[in-house]
């Protein structure tokens, strides 16, 4: 027998109660004539967008020749646009709000753009694009024409802050955008279709992370027209109950449009009731006389407006249905310039929006439809959201080829900013090219947060993690910044090691809470947690967007979640800086630890450094990698990336324990170099080398350093020299990326005429891209040779010890001593003698290491204590000077008992003698 369901009578009542249809049908005639007169001319303009390049006002018959020669866009969408759109506006004048809208059905641009069109923002930012018939005319032909606008959002469109070239994403951008926002409202229209992604439906759980008092309020609009490209949507083929089920147990009041006769009424009162929702939820929050309980759980408003697919559209064509059908998702005539019957129909649909009425003998909107929108900043194409509340007050006009009579132009890049240098050239570039729109960051000295010891020798044997220095600088950041600044982190912000800030501001959550989250979890924290990349990724670019600052910090393996998105973002971030009027905005940085060096004990699957090979082949104007040796180099990389703006920053950062090799001041001056000898580390101060060696990362640094010590003691007439690199972007030539050295630069400090030995903490592949326009050979005793050798990881991993992952890779000191051996023998003659001695004790070494592991199921010691020595006895035991005295064991029975011992004993003999 089923269990039996006892639903509240009351669990899907509205409240506030909506105003009735009946008085919005008495009381709001000619609001809603207006309305239909407004939707009817951008229903026109989008669907004229689509086919026309003359003759767009139809002021005589229909032409082949009127028809452009490539169809693009999709019509499917845009009259829910434009019906979004215009109410809207209806109650942005209403209640005098601060809106904007996100839109998920990215490919409804014509629709966007006809509404910009007609409250006058298009004209404001391309002046071509007049309020006339020549104005009129250059906005329809330029849709999806050769350097015109795009068939999709994109950031040469006003307003826009979300492309929604990729589906999914939309409405954690748009509660991104809200936060911190207190007195922003944005609409987000999500397609049905998108609506089935992952990251959308993990998007829905954003209202427990929004707080009322001190941030805006997003009206979440389900655009369901029952289709995708070519079948139909799941929400499509649910009912109302079904549909009201899901939302209101994820949380919301739902409210359902889905009256075609008297559609305008009810999406009237669908908004009008939004708004009114929202604002009695913010008035109880921010009530400080009465506050609200701190466990209640505000109920949001959302619309369900189901429409039908390609509405107002070509009903029937050629015997099949159009209308109400997956046909009109994009261009439902795509033959109007050769078949007649097509055209036809294409003539008679857009007369029927009768365009002698809506334009007139003047070939372009009527007062009465231009007087509808908005005005000034309330018009949503020019919210100060997205525009900067510190923007100059004159814009600067934006440069689309087709649009102007005097450029012929390339296409892209002309207006782009173009930086010289490295990171200390970034830090310069703070200009932007529309005014000083957001306020910047207040950053900490960074001497109060760093470690400096006066000995060198005694600063390089302090031992702390990058990740809890960087804790302490971020905790400062937040302190200094308490309404423009957020970490967005996956639950691993403790993991990670940044659990300092925590001590200046909790984890926001509104869900239901126990006694024991709220030492952890607070409703206006600064640090938002959730088990999404998506949705952190879309919160972070909606903040960041609309001109506050922030942080992404993961597992470097997971990093990979969200590429695709991080592509999405570089492409918006490339195209705005292609027009003069889009502010720069913060930098996207994300941190990347719990890094795969010591992913040792998650094992093989958390071990993955691919998120490198995908940023690099971004735009050079926006990628940036850094890999900072110690904290005292993290905390100066990290405030030149939150002083950064229109870049994407990759900052890698190590958990464990390394060596502070750097004072305060030694950082910010190898930082901006971007990499440096250390002399200190290298024979004779790297002068004349035998070999170069060359660390990448933090793990991989300490394994250089104690190869160079290794054979410092074992070879002492080995000359080699030692360089950290910090900034990946310099190995790229001068012409190929603002940080890249030129060939003079890279020769005299990586030299000409020696072979170069890479320890790189990502995959090897990555490197050898870098170096492609390097020159790859060396010339010695008239033969040829590989100037580059590059060791990284090499996809081999499990659940190990951390030194094991660096022999499993090659990457270990041992590894790079011999490699450093063979290649420099050669150039040093005078070694090649007891270089064979050298190199036997070191792969004895990893051998008897390798049978220690087994045995005792750990490294013999910290291996980040670079100035240890391994040494094994007969036995296979380390030797008891070379063990740190913080070591809680001699042999694997303290830790598994004698039966234990046994059987890991047997274990290594059948290894050993494998």
């Amino acid at each position: 027998m089923q269990a039996q369901i006892n639903i509240p009578a009351d669990m899907f009542e509205l409240k506030p109660e909506p105003i009735s249809l009946e008085s919005v049908l008495k009381t709001a005639q000619p609001e809603l004539k207006s309305i239909e007169l407004y939707r009817r001319a951008a229903n026109y303009i989008a669907g004229a967008q689509i086919f026309l390049h003359e003759n767009v006002a139809l002021e005589s018959p229909l032409k082949p020749e009127h028809i452009k020669s490539r169809l693009l866009g999709h019509w499917g969408s845009c009259p829910g646009i434009n019906l979004v759109y215009a109410h809207c506006n209806v109650v942005i004048k209403k209640y005098d709000l601060s809106m904007m809208l996100v839109t998920g059905p990215g490919h409804g641009a014509p629709a966007n753009l006809a509404n910009l069109y007609l409250e006058g923002t298009m004209e404001r930012y391309f002046p071509e694009c007049s309020i006339d018939r020549e104005g009129m005319h250059m906005l329809i032909k330029a849709f999806s024409w050769p350097r015109g606008f795009a068939s999709h959002l994109t950031a040469h469109i006003p307003g826009s802050i979300h492309e929604g070239g990729e589906l999914g994403y939309c409405l954690s951008v748009a509660f991104g955008s809200v936060i911190d926002n207190p007195d922003l409202i944005t609409t987000c229209i999500i397609g049905d279709g998108e609506s089935e992604t992952g990251p959308l439906a993990a998007s829905w759980n954003s209202i427990k992370y929004l707080d009322p008092i001190k941030s805006g309020a997003v009206i979440p609009i389900i655009h369901l027209n029952g289709y995708k490209i070519a079948s139909p949507t799941i929400y499509g083929s649910m009912s109302d109950y079904e549909l009201r089920c899901l939302f209101t147990g994820l949380g919301y009041q739902v409210f359902i449009v889905d009256n075609m006769q008297e559609v305008d009424a009810e999406m009237y009162r669908a908004m009008d009731w939004a708004v009114k929702t929202i604002k009695q939820i913010q008035k109880q929050a921010r009530d400080t006389a009465n506050p609200p309980p701190n466990n209640v759980q505000w109920k949001w408003p959302m619309i369900i407006m189901r429409t039908i697919k390609g509405w107002t559209g070509i009903k029937e064509l050629h015997g099949k249905k159009i209308e109400g059908t997956w046909r009109s998702h994009q261009v439902p005539a795509p033959n109007a310039k050769k078949d007649e019957e097509e055209l036809s129909k294409v003539e008679a649909w857009l007369r029927s929006y009768n365009p002698r009425e809506l334009f007139g003998q003047q070939g372009y909107p009527n007062n009465e439809i231009l007087s509808f929108p908005p005005k000034g900043d309330k018009r949503m194409g020019m919210n100060l959201a997205w525009r900067g509340k510190k923007q100059c007050s004159t814009i600067l006009r934006a440069v689309v080829d087709v649009m102007s009579q005097n450029k012929t132009g390339t296409g892209g890049g002309g207006n782009a900013l173009v930086l010289d240098g490295g990171v200390a050239e970034d830090q310069k570039a703070t200009a932007t090219k529309a005014g000083a729109a957001w306020d910047a960051l207040v950053l900490p000295d960074l001497n109060s947060v760093g470690d400096s010891v006066a000995d060198p020798d005694q600063l390089r044997r302090t031992m702390a993690s990058p990740m809890r220095c960087l804790g302490k600088f971020l905790a400062e950041v937040m302190r200094l910044n308490p309404n423009n600044f957020r970490i967005f982190s996956p639950d691993e912000l403790a993991s990670n090691k940044l659990d300092a800030v925590l001590e200046v501001s909790k984890r926001q959550f509104l869900g239901h809470t126990v006694p024991e989250d709220q030492t952890q979890v607070r409703g206006s924290g600064r640090v938002l947690e959730i088990l999404s990349e998506h949705t952190l990724q879309g919160w972070l670019q909606g903040y960041l967007l609309t001109g506050r600052h922030g942080i992404f910090p993961s597992y470097e393996a997971f990093l990979g979640i969200v590429s695709t998105m991080m592509d999405q973002y570089c492409k918006f971030l490339k195209m705005s800086m292609e027009v003069d009027w889009r502010p720069e905005v913060p930098s996207l940085n994300y941190i990347a630890s719990s890094t795969l060096w010591r992913q040792e004990h998650n094992g093989f699957s958390h071990q993955n450094p691919g998120f490198i090979n995908t940023l690099i082949n971004k735009k050079s104007t926006i990628s940036r990698v850094y890999f900072p040796p110690d904290g005292n180099t993290m905390n100066y990389i990290m405030a030149t990336c939150l002083s950064s703006k229109n870049k994407v920053n990759l900052i890698y950062g190590a958990k464990n324990e390394t060596p502070q090799w750097l004072s305060v001041q030694e950082a910010s001056e190898h930082c901006d170099r971007g990499a440096s000898v250390w002399k200190w580390a290298s024979t004779d101060n790297g002068e004349n080398p035998d070999v170069v060696l060359v660390c990448i990362g933090v793990e991989l640094t300490v394994e250089v350093i104690a190869a160079a010590e290794l054979l410092r003691k074992d070879l002492p007439g080995l000359r080699v020299r030692v360089i950290n690199v910090v900034d990946l972007m310099l190995f790229l030539g001068e012409d190929e990326h603002p940080h890249g050295w030129s060939d003079m630069h890279f020769d005299a400090v990586f030299s000409r005429d020696r072979p170069i030995i890479i320890n790189f903490h990502g995959y090897p592949s990555a490197m050898k891209q870098l170096l492609f326009s390097r020159i790859g050979t060396i010339e010695h005793n008239g033969g040829r040779y590989k100037r580059f050798h590059i060791h990284g990881y090499m996809e081999e991993g499990t659940t190990t010890t951390p030194f094991d992952m660096c022999v499993t890779n090659q990457t270990s000191r041992y590894h790079i001593a011999c490699h450093a051996i063979k290649y420099a023998s050669s150039y040093n003659p005078s070694i090649e003698v007891s270089s064979v001695e050298v190199v036997t004790k070191y792969l004895r070494t990893l051998k008897d290491f390798s049978r220690y592991i087994v045995k005792y199921g750990a490294d013999p010691f910290d291996t980040s204590r670079y100035w240890e020595e391994m040494t094994f006895d007969e036995k296979g035991d380390v030797t008891a000077t070379s063990v740190k005295k913080e070591s809680t064991f001699k042999s694997v029975a303290d830790l598994v008992g004698k039966a234990g011992a046994d059987l890991v004993g047997k274990a290594g003999a059948a290894i050993q003698g494998k």
